[in-house]
């Protein structure tokens, strides 16, 4: 899997304007999909393209071919020193900006407002995503649901940088105190009731090197803070965290970037027990039936080494290796399957998860090996570029589907092809 802003492996039209302090750029892609049999991607990839469904079609040799079209912009306005932003298209957040905690890149392209200020050591942003709803097993489309997103970082030191944010998720109204620039996002949820949704996260990154980077961050729904400050830790830990190494050699000029991390998603993470079931779920942390944030489900947990480079500048490479481990939490708890829409709730109402955690501890446990690599070349032929590509991803799972015994191999490969002008 691969990310990118703009339309990939379709033709796009892309535009860019510059004024005296305002940048308008942005891309109209159309597509041609043969969807009958659904996007070949691994079982744990997220498609990179982003469409509007709707009901153009037509017919070519006996296939029924759909007509999907997007559009993505991006307009700035503002300084070196503050600036606003509004757009439509994907987000990212944090030191893992390929698939963090917080905001992955996986998730589809929402509507974006943002402001950004940049100090000499303090950096504050500010975010709200339009996003779209679903019912709590992820049907259906409906609109009127936000996230509103703060952001505060520090750096004490050329070699540290330390960093708070949060972040609220609500909608079937629009609530402007969200929007006050200085402000608590969880203490002005509280004014209202306590009835949306509200995470808050830690970052430390650390720079040993110029050339090596070690980040670590938390981002918590829900945690037993009693149970903790008594050092009780067989408790509730409803969170993500991600740490790692990332290095740019600069002793092989070849190589740009060696990563290694892990990420855990502890269970019920991400999911949200709404107040009205008759509703749309207007405040678990998904968007279009997919997490906001990471790619995997809650009670996993992912190891990813990737190394990525140039072996001579028109071509661009990269090797991968992931382990994945998955369980369902509410196996023998109660009928959930596992993932970002399982709440964690008995039938009677009460949260299994308020004592204990349940990570990873179950019986039967998904494991999923994934390996390849991907590589990419460009050729300028006067005012034209010429690119193609070429990646290859094994995957091997085991207890495949949390069905015991059960092993499912995949070889996916992709090839593409492009003209620039």
């Amino acid at each position: 899997s691969g990310g990118g802003y703009y339309g990939e492996g379709a033709p796009s039209l892309e535009f860019a304007l510059s004024l005296p302090g305002i940048g308008l750029d942005g891309a109209y892609t159309p597509y041609l999909i043969d969807d009958a049999d659904g996007l070949v991607i691994p079982p744990l990839a997220r498609s990179t393209r982003d469409w509007v469904p709707d009901w153009s079609d037509f017919d070519l040799f006996g296939r029924s071919i759909d007509i999907r079209q997007r559009m993505a912009s991006n307009t700035a306005v503002g300084g070196n020193r503050f600036w606003f932003q509004l757009g439509f298209g994907r987000s990212s957040y944090g030191p893992f900006y390929t698939d963090g905690v917080v905001f992955s890149p996986y998730a589809p392209q929402a509507g974006r407002f943002s402001f950004t200020w940049h100090g000499n050591s303090l950096t504050a942003q500010m975010l709200m995503l339009e996003v779209t709803a679903t019912n709590d097993s992820g049907g259906g489309r409906y609109p009127n649901k936000r996230v509103v997103f703060h952001s505060y970082q520090w750096r004490p030191a050329q070699w540290l940088q330390l960093s708070f944010y949060e972040s609220v998720v609500y909608g079937n109204r629009f609530d402007p105190r969200y929007l006050v620039p200085v402000s608590v996002l969880y203490l002005t949820q509280g004014a209202g009731g306590f009835v949306d949704n509200s995470l808050l996260g830690l970052t430390a990154e650390i720079r040993p090197r110029p050339w090596m980077k070690i980040p670590f961050t938390v981002y918590a729904d829900d945690v037993h803070f009693n149970d903790i400050v008594r050092l009780d830790l067989e408790t509730k830990y409803k969170l993500s965290l991600q740490t790692g190494i990332m290095i740019n050699p600069p002793w092989i000029q070849s190589i740009s970037r060696v990563s290694l991390d892990y990420l855990a998603v502890m269970p019920y993470m991400y999911s949200h027990r709404d107040q009205d079931s008759t509703i749309p779920n207007y405040s678990n942390y998904t968007h279009m039936g997919t997490s906001l944030g990471p790619s995997l489900h809650p009670n996993s947990d992912r190891i990813s080494f990737e190394v990525s480079g140039r072996l001579v500048p028109a071509l661009r490479c990269r090797v991968f290796f992931r382990s994945i481990r998955h369980g369902n939490p509410s196996a023998g708890v109660t009928d959930g399957d596992g993932t970002i829409f399982d709440d964690g709730y008995d039938e009677a109402g009460y949260p299994t998860f308020q004592t204990e955690t349940r990570f990873l501890s179950q019986d039967i446990i998904e494991r999923t090996v994934e390996a390849g690599f991907g590589a990419t070349i460009a050729a300028a032929v006067g005012r034209v570029t010429l690119t193609s590509g070429l990646s290859y991803t094994f995957v091997r799972r085991s207890n495949a589907g949390l069905e015991a015994g059960s092993v499912r191999v995949g070889h996916y490969v992709e090839v593409s092809a492009g003209v620039a002008y």
